[in-house]
């Protein structure tokens, strides 16, 4: 038997909102806008790229 944290269908992985306007990536990733905002603020400030 495997145990695993329950997560809603196309909730997204950073922000946690369930939305219409959420979207599936690569492996499954679902990210609402907001959170494709903050990852790619992240991204820019930690490896000092331009996403």
């Amino acid at each position: 038997m495997i145990l695993k944290k329950y997560t809603s269908y196309n909730e997204c992985a950073i922000a946690g909102k369930i939305t219409l306007q959420n979207k599936e990536y690569a492996n499954g990733l679902v990210l609402s806008p907001r959170g494709a905002k903050i990852l790619r603020n992240e991204i820019e400030f930690r490896f000092g790229i331009k996403a």
